[in-house]
């Protein structure tokens, strides 16, 4: 797998360009490798240009979608927002969604709730803890937290096999 960002998008300080043509290319590259793109969504604009890639045969299905949340110029961590998302995603997609900043454990709630599974890491979450103190975090915090979250409101977590057979993955390197 390998992250396939589908469109240009804008942070706080600086943007993030990936023009029509390079995501074609790499959506191209990506198949012809037998990669599956991980299509980042940081507005409803990206996954309507994943039905372009779609219909031109870019993509193959299962689409595996991963929602980034709390983005300053994209989808903000507002349940219209998740809505709006969950309703435009082609047919044979699977969804995960995370949460820039301190709405990460908003969007772990939402994806273990409302979608296939949840990101989680210090790619874009780099604190266990936002208010009153910022305590820094590790993966492995914040995976706790996400298992945390994913016990109470009872949902099982997934094994590595399961969602390779999802996605569609062929066996893992070194897996019997």
């Amino acid at each position: 797998m390998a992250s396939l960002t589908l469109g240009s998008v804008n942070f706080p300080t600086t943007a993030s360009v990936n023009a029509p043509d390079t995501i074609r290319y790499l959506a191209h590259r990506m198949k012809q490798q037998g990669v599956k793109p991980e299509l980042e969504v940081f507005d409803i604009g990206m996954i309507e240009f994943a039905r372009v890639l779609i219909a031109e045969g870019l993509l193959t299905p299962p689409h595996y979608f991963n929602l980034i949340l709390g983005n300053v110029s994209g989808l903000q961590a507002r349940p219209e927002h998740l809505a709006i998302a969950l309703t435009s995603l082609p047919e044979h997609s699977l969804l995960s969604v995370g949460g820039i900043g301190r709405h990460q454990r908003t969007a772990t709630a939402w994806g273990i709730t409302a979608a296939d599974g949840i990101r989680i890491g210090l790619e874009d979450n780099l604190w266990v803890e936002w208010e009153p103190d910022k305590v820094p975090a590790s993966n492995a915090d914040l995976v706790d937290t996400a298992l945390a979250i994913s016990n109470a409101m009872g949902r099982a977590v997934a094994t590595a096999e399961e969602v390779r057979e999802r996605l569609g993955l062929r066996q893992s390197y070194g897996a019997a």
